[in-house]
């Protein structure tokens, strides 16, 4: 078993650990709401920065960083041939990465609600938690709806973070510097909602939920950044220099 997927089991136990604790902490949407807490709000509540920048984008990056620090070895380098050709291996690997990571981050979130939370989904009725924050009701929105959709939104933000985190490194060679700009994204949305960069564009929203805007959102979120991205990457590419 070589260390990449050492990683992955050590981060499954770590996820499952952490959205434990996440759902069981005195201040948890099941310590706050109670009975009205629902697997389908783990699910919302999983995406929240203060556990998703916090818990899942750290342990991604790791995973990443041993992917893209070895593009630097100049064995490696003579192998792959051309810059372009190195460049993309490097993204192919880092978007299965990517996908590992939202389907164990999906697994984890339900994992650990179905031990916490009794219902699976209570939105039709005017005592659940999607009724106090919309004033309206849900009958359409299915349990299996929301877990497709938190995979998506996990994978977008997995996909943005990694592809980000290698452009970064492509460009300055420094982990730390990498790690901190990509990481400063999670201490602001933290802080205030105001500023809606990522976290707060890219989730599950009660609002957006009950508006059916969550789809849209993810569509022109995920075309904007493939736009921006391969602009970018074409110029870091360029401007590349091994030897």
């Amino acid at each position: 078993m070589n260390n990449k997927w050492r990683l992955f089991i050590s981060c499954t136990l770590v996820m499952i650990m952490s959205s434990l604790f996440y759902f069981t902490n005195g201040s948890s949407g099941p310590s706050i709401y109670g009975k009205m807490f629902t697997l389908a709000d783990c699910f919302v509540w999983g995406l929240k920065p203060n556990f998703y920048g916090i818990t899942v984008i750290p342990m991604l990056l790791l995973i990443v960083n041993q992917t893209v620090k070895r593009d630097f070895r100049i064995m490696y380098v003579i192998r792959c041939q051309s810059k372009a050709r190195l460049y993309a291996k490097a993204l192919l690997e880092n978007e299965l990465i990517c996908i590992v990571m939202a389907f164990i981050t999906t697994i984890s979130i339900g994992f650990s609600g179905a031990l916490v939370v009794k219902d699976a989904l209570n939105w039709k009725f005017t005592y659940s938690l999607y009724y106090i924050i919309t004033k309206e009701t849900n009958s359409k929105v299915t349990i299996f709806y929301l877990i497709i959709m938190f995979f998506l939104e996990s994978l977008l933000r997995n996909t943005i973070v990694a592809f980000l985190y290698q452009i970064i490194l492509w460009k300055f060679e420094r982990e730390v510097i990498s790690f901190l700009l990509v990481v400063s994204i999670t201490g602001i949305e933290i802080c205030t909602k105001r500023v809606q960069l990522f976290y707060h564009v890219l989730s599950l929203d009660y609002e957006r939920i009950s508006q059916g805007t969550i789809v849209m959102t993810l569509a022109i979120y995920a075309g904007i950044f493939l736009l921006t991205f391969f602009y970018l990457s074409n110029r870091v590419v360029k401007q590349k220099e091994f030897f």
